[in-house]
């Protein structure tokens, strides 16, 4: 797969009654494991009770990067060994999704993708319920249009374990049912797609 770039955006908060100084920084993992040394993207104060603007930092990917989900740790604190606040933003490589000419498509999850994904017929992912569940979950969405809907699941790996729905559904709510009795437990990620607009959530089945 070709090499590209992530591309994250974000702001910083000072909660408290005084100005803070201190740094924003990032560690990427895949799994539990790091596969990015501890980086830093900002440095600056904030007076007490204030906010900053808008801020952006890219993270490189490179093309020999495995299918599986990581996660981008994002933190701040007075310097990089201490974090005081982190937020997570998980990826995606689904193993299934090279495409031709050697790219590979990621999926955001928990963030939205750079630059924001727009459609005609927006789509509203209600989320699955249960979540934990043991065997089976139902995966609920809205459609304000009839359009085109593609459900797939996926395990951690990347791997494509279910597709749900493949089909032009009329608009309203629809509910699709995961059959997972024949999975192992662990962590399953839903990824629906309505045209070029691209919803994903995260699922735990439990045994």
């Amino acid at each position: 797969t070709a090499p590209g770039t992530a591309n994250f955006t974000y702001t910083v908060t000072n909660n408290t009654a005084s100005a803070q100084s201190g740094v924003v920084f990032y560690q990427a993992f895949l799994g539990s494991n790091p596969v990015s040394p501890v980086v830093q993207v900002q440095s600056g104060s904030l007076n007490g009770m204030s906010s900053s603007p808008t801020l952006s930092f890219s993270v490189g990917v490179p093309g020999s990067a495995p299918a599986g989900l990581y996660t981008v740790a994002i933190s701040a604190g007075p310097n990089t060994g201490t974090a005081v606040a982190t937020d997570e933003v998980t990826v995606i490589i689904p193993a299934s999704r090279a495409v031709a000419g050697g790219s590979a498509e990621w999926t955001l999850v928990d963030a939205q993708p750079w630059p924001a994904l727009e459609a005609a017929a927006r789509t509203s992912a209600l989320g699955a319920f249960p979540n934990p569940f043991a065997d089976r979950t139902e995966i609920g969405f809205e459609l304000e249009a009839s359009a085109r809907v593609e459900l797939v699941v996926y395990d951690v790996r990347g791997r494509e374990v279910a597709t749900l729905a493949n089909d032009v559904l009329a608009a309203g709510q629809h509910s699709v049912e995961f059959d997972a009795a024949s999975l192992p437990s662990g962590v399953y990620i839903y990824r629906l797609v309505t045209g070029t607009q691209v919803e994903t959530g995260r699922m735990t089945l439990v045994k």
